[in-house]
C-alpha cells in the first residue's frame, strides 16, 4: 500500500459500496464492455478504446449532467445520489476498459482463469497505451496533477495501481469523490505518463535496510 493512500485512509472511513463490473471474463461482459464505452465496431485499435474510455470518463463528471438537475424537482436526485451514482458508473467504465485492454482488435478469449484484473497485472495493456500517450498529454496530466490534488503526477501514476486504491476509491466519502472528479476529467485510471516510474512510497528503514545489505 502506498503512502499516500494510507494518509487519504486515515483522513476518511472507507464506505464500500462498489460491486466490481465482472468477476470472469466471458464473451457476455465483453459486449457489455463494449456498449458501456459506446464502441460500435469490435475491431477497435488500442488507440480507439483509450478515447473511447476519456470520453465515457469524462461523461461520468457531474458538469456533464447539470442540465438534467433542473426542472422538476420531484424527478431530480439529490446531489449526494448523483455524485454516489456516477461515481460508480467510472469504475464500471474504467474496468470495462481494462477488461477490452486484454481483447486487442475484439478477439474474445474463453478462459476459466481469466479475471478483470488492474493494470499493474497487466503491463502489455500498459506498453500499448504509453505509446500513444503525446508530451502536450503528459504535460496537462503533470500540471492538472499539482493544481488540483497538490502532488506530482508520479505519484498519482503510483496510486492508480494500488488494487487497494480503486477500492476506496468506490468508497462513500468526500475524499474518494474529489479524486474521482479529478480522474473523469484527467484519464481515468490509464497511464497518463510516457514512461513510469517505479516508486517504492511504502518503504521505510527496513526496506531500504535491505537493500544496502544486498549492495554489499
Amino acid at each position: 500500500m502506498s503512502r499516500l493512500f494510507s494518509i487519504i485512509v486515515q483522513r476518511s472511513k472507507i464506505g464500500l459500496r462498489y460491486k466490481p463490473f465482472s468477476t470472469n471474463s466471458s464473451v457476455h461482459n465483453v459486449y457489455a464492455a463494449l456498449d458501456l464505452l459506446d464502441l460500435r465496431e469490435k475491431n477497435f485499435s488500442p488507440r480507439e478504446l483509450r478515447d473511447a474510455y476519456f470520453v465515457a470518463a469524462k461523461q461520468c463528471h457531474p458538469d456533464a449532467h447539470v442540465h438534467r438537475t433542473s426542472g422538476d424537482s420531484k424527478q431530480t436526485k439529490s446531489e449526494d445520489e448523483l455524485k454516489a451514482e456516477l461515481s460508480i458508473r467510472f469504475l464500471e467504465i474504467t474496468e470495462a476498459y481494462e477488461l477490452l485492454q486484454k481483447h486487442p482488435g475484439g478477439i474474445i478469449k474463453r478462459s476459466s482463469g481469466d479475471r478483470t484484473t488492474f493494470n499493474a497485472s497487466n503491463p502489455g495493456a500498459d506498453d500499448i497505451i504509453i505509446d500513444y500517450i503525446t508530451k502536450t498529454e503528459e504535460q496537462q496530466f503533470r500540471e492538472a496533477c499539482r493544481e488540483y490534488l497538490g502532488i506530482d503526477a508520479d505519484i498519482v501514476e503510483e496510486s492508480k495501481r494500488c488494487p487497494m486504491f480503486r477500492i476506496w476509491l468506490g468508497g462513500n466519502t468526500i475524499d474518494a469523490f474529489h479524486w474521482n472528479l479529478f480522474l473523469m476529467k484527467n484519464g481515468g485510471l490509464a497511464p497518463m505518463l510516457r514512461e513510469m516510474k517505479v516508486l517504492h512510497l511504502d518503504e521505510g528503514d527496513d526496506a531500504k535496510r535491505r537493500r544496502r545489505r544486498k549492495s554489499r
